[in-house]
């Protein structure tokens, strides 16, 4: 989180290697900040990562990790995988918000 307010997102990928070599799980906390640091930069690439390392862990995602995934293909002009996002969030059983739709349609 104090990574993602002052913008230091190679930061926060920083801490999540340290946490892999130290064996320190990951919880659905952890995956939200990092994946909200690089949707705050336009990493949309990144997020994918993060989002697809989340779930290889088997860690459920939040209606937050959602939309910022979604603002992260906004910024980045992904509008396919804004609607796969979207379409996974769906068959979940995370609850969509007015701002999942509108990250959908601007992207």
């Amino acid at each position: 989180s104090a990574c993602e307010k002052a913008g230091q997102w190679q930061q926060a990928l920083g801490i999540f290697d340290m946490m892999d070599k130290r064996q320190v799980d990951k919880t659905v906390v952890t995956f939200g900040a990092g994946i909200s640091a690089l949707e705050k930069v336009g990493r949309w690439q990144r997020v994918l990562h993060l989002f697809d390392a989340m779930c290889r862990k088997s860690v459920e995602g939040t209606t937050i990790i959602y939309n910022a995934s979604l603002s992260a293909c906004e910024k980045g002009e992904q509008w396919q995988l804004a609607l796969a996002f979207l379409a996974r969030m769906k068959r979940s059983s995370v609850q969509e918000q007015l701002i999942t739709y509108n990250a959908a349609i601007s992207a």
